[in-house]
Parts: structure tokens; sequence; C-alpha cells
């Protein structure tokens, strides 16, 4: 295919024939540390917070625990409630089908008997 010189790709560096500032060029990767050293990336990377830091979306280390204790907590409320519901479910389930089955072997046992009146 031909390449146009409207989309850049005939010239020979990223951001050529985007019209002029549009788009960077490549960053110097020859800085300390192979960090580039531009504009771009203000001078380097920027300082790791210390873990005593408090964040805004975080919060300190004891209120995120014990949040997260009370998350922990709540979850396990729950599945136990639905474990416990589901479990009564199934246990009246089985009772019914206990009753059903209690039914049918009187009916079973009143046949059984009228077949050995009819015997005799």
């Amino acid at each position: 295919t031909h390449a146009s010189p409207s989309n850049g790709a005939a010239y020979g560096r990223p951001g050529a024939g985007w019209g002029a500032g549009a788009m960077p060029g490549l960053p110097n990767a020859s800085s300390a540390g192979g960090m580039p050293s531009s504009a771009y990336y203000g001078g380097g990377m920027p300082q790791m917070p210390s873990a005593a830091t408090t964040s805004p979306y975080l919060g300190n280390a004891a209120s995120s625990r014990s949040e997260e204790d009370a998350v922990i907590s709540s979850i396990r409320s729950a599945v136990m409630d639905k474990i416990n519901r589901e479990l009564r479910e199934a246990s009246l389930q089985l009772k019914v089908e206990v009753q059903s089955l209690q039914t049918s072997e009187a009916d079973l046992l009143s046949s059984r008997n009228l077949l050995d009146t009819f015997r005799a």
C-alpha cells in the first residue's frame, strides 16, 4: 500500500507530519537510570511516599484494618444467613418428601390388607 504524507508514515520520525508540536518526539533515554529527563516527565521519577503517609483513598492503616474487619464480618454474616436459609429450605423439602412417602406407604399397606382379605 501507499503511505501518504498526511498520516505521518512517510516521514522518518514519530510525530512528523502531524502538525507543529502536535505530537512529541521520543524521549531521551540516556539520562541516569535509563529514565528520561525531559519536560514531559518532570525531570525524573517522583519520590515514593513513606509508609506512614495517609492516603485520601486508603486512609490510615488502623482505620483501614477495622473497616476491612467490618467488611469481612459482614460478608461472613451474609454467607451464614444464606447457608442457613438454604438449609431450612432443604430441610422443609425433605420433610414434605418424607410425609409423601409415609402417605404412600400407608396406602400400600391398606391395599395389601385389602388383598389379604380377598384371598382368605
